[in-house]
């Protein structure tokens, strides 16, 4: 945005347009001191651990995906498409291909 205001302001200051129309753009500003999101702390997350109720199946599902995202930083798109094919017990890893998914 920033260069096509630059350009009709160009344009007008040059008398190649008869109005002057940069102004009437919007001035995209951005933060360039901005950061990552941030994440949860190790305490955040032990506290939201020992929340989760372990006495029933939804419990365990739940205290699982919140391993897999908190501990290895897997998207939830990773977590949905997860498999036990996809786990080698022998050498402890997990094999998965990521997608991206465009809206």
């Amino acid at each position: 945005m920033r260069v096509v205001r630059y350009y009709l302001k160009y344009c007008c200051e040059n008398d190649f347009m008869e109005k002057e129309m940069f102004s009437k753009l919007p001035n995209s500003h951005y933060n360039r001191q901005s950061r990552l999101p941030s994440s949860d702390s190790a305490d955040e997350v032990t506290k939201l651990l020992d929340s989760i109720d372990l006495g029933n199946p939804c419990g365990i599902r739940d205290y699982a995906i919140i391993l897999l995202s908190a501990g290895l930083g897997l998207r939830s798109s990773d977590v949905a498409i997860l498999r036990f094919s996809n786990i080698d017990w022998e050498k402890e890893a997990i094999r998965l291909t990521q997608v991206n998914f465009s809206i």
